[in-house]
């Protein structure tokens, strides 16, 4: 199948859609699917002419809404728990056999806004995506070599009232972290393509503004107890919070972290940042606060989910994985001489087509 054949049913749908790099579930570098994102045929055309190998990414919006479950059983569980049936909607099963459903909005399903909750041995139970969040389509290829394909190839219902009440009664509302010394970024600035020249990997989004890295660039590893070192970036604004005391970079203002970065490359970044460079942004009026690492996503209670999955693995994957990145490089380790002269510097002291269709996913 082709990028054009597997997006047209959703764009009839009037679900927009985008590309997404092949056999992956990540964006283009430097694509901005939330201004690109689309049902003109024409421009999925051109998408398909670029590279008919591209996944199909669909995005909720005003219009649509997705919630996908990443257990075993996870729509019969909820289904039952709230005395209710199935619901007949558009539905699609991911690469690793999982549920996933597509619905129309309502005004009570807009108001839930986008939510995650984990499971208590920290895989993923559920994710309601409500807005500006996307899902793979069916007809892509997941990264497992499994497609993703349709379980029911019909209209989406709107949301029923009772599931909404079940996401709302085992999850809470995203509550997003200001970074009050975060600086405004140029229009121009490209966080994926920083993240790519830097050699950092994303590893999921916290409160939609939080990109938690894979290692800490500090350190070249993760830090065992700080789990939410991230970079703040909401469009406009770039910060960054380290709160591991040993850490080269704890406490630092982006400016900082950036020249940091710099030194340990060998060379500066040469894109875009600031609409305006000067030794200000190194000034400690940028100091950035510390993310609060005892605020994860909701956490499923233990006799909500006793039973989901039972005979399956559940999914271990951690959270919502928008943007997803591994780091063309390991950062050097923190022994080295550079690392120890930088540490001085910030003054430290250390199927072939799209394969049969799948049974639906209960």
């Amino acid at each position: 199948m082709s990028f054009l054949s597997i997006a047209t049913p959703f764009v009839e749908l009037g679900i927009p859609v985008f590309p997404l790099t092949p056999k992956t579930k990540i964006p283009l570098s430097g694509f901005h699917f939330l201004e690109e994102a689309t049902i003109d045929p024409a421009k999925v055309a051109s998408w398909n002419d670029e590279n008919p190998d591209y996944n199909v990414a669909l995005l909720a919006n005003g219009e649509f809404c997705f919630l996908e479950f990443d257990v075993a059983k996870g729509m019969s569980a909820a289904a039952a728990e709230m005395e209710h049936e199935i619901p007949l909607t558009r539905t699609q099963v991911s690469g690793k056999g999982f549920g996933h459903y597509i619905f129309r909005h309502t005004e009570r399903s807009r108001a839930l806004g986008n939510r995650s909750v984990n499971l208590p041995d920290g895989g993923e139970w559920f994710s309601f995506r409500a807005d500006n969040k996307y899902l793979v389509g069916a007809g892509s290829l997941h990264p497992n070599g499994n497609y993703y394909q349709n379980a029911r190839d019909i209209e989406p219902i709107p949301m029923p009232g009772w599931l909404c009440d079940f996401v709302e009664k085992h999850s809470t509302p995203a509550n997003p972290k200001e970074c009050d010394n975060a600086v405004e970024v140029s229009e121009d600035f490209d966080f994926d393509d920083m993240m790519d020249f830097y050699g950092i990997g994303i590893v999921g989004e916290k409160d939609d503004v939080w990109q938690v890295v894979e290692e800490c660039p500090g350190v070249g590893y993760r830090h065992s107890g700080s789990t939410l070192t991230a970079f703040y970036w909401d469009g406009r604004s770039l910060g960054w919070s380290c709160f591991a005391q040993e850490c080269p970079l704890h406490g630092k203002s982006i400016g900082q972290v950036i020249a940091f970065l710099n030194a340990q490359k060998g060379e500066p970044y040469k894109g875009v940042i600031w609409e305006k460079r000067d030794d200000e942004l190194l000034d400690s009026k940028w100091d950035i606060e510390s993310l609060d690492d005892d605020e994860p996503h909701a956490v499923a209670p233990e006799d909500a989910v006793r039973g989901i999955g039972e005979g399956r693995e559940v999914d271990q994957c951690n959270g919502n994985r928008r943007r997803v990145r591994k780091p063309r490089g390991t950062p050097p380790c923190g022994c080295g001489p550079e690392i120890r002269k930088q540490s001085r510097l910030f003054d430290t002291k250390e199927s072939k087509q799209n394969g049969p269709v799948r049974s639906l996913p209960n």
